[in-house]
């Protein structure tokens, strides 16, 4: 995803890209990273530990 989110960046920084459609591509990433760090947290939260005998 940080690869992506570079490409689009240096992209937008070009004149012949619509900056709207890059705009709309990162904010799709954002969307992405932020599902992807929500679910992460509910792995570890609800985590089960081995119990110790």
């Amino acid at each position: 995803m940080e690869q992506q989110r570079t490409l689009l960046i240096d992209m937008s920084r070009r004149a012949d890209f619509d900056e709207e459609i890059i705009r709309k591509h990162l904010a799709i990433l954002d969307l992405e990273e932020y599902k992807l760090r929500e679910k992460q947290a509910r792995t570890h939260r609800y985590r089960i530990t081995p119990s110790r005998a």
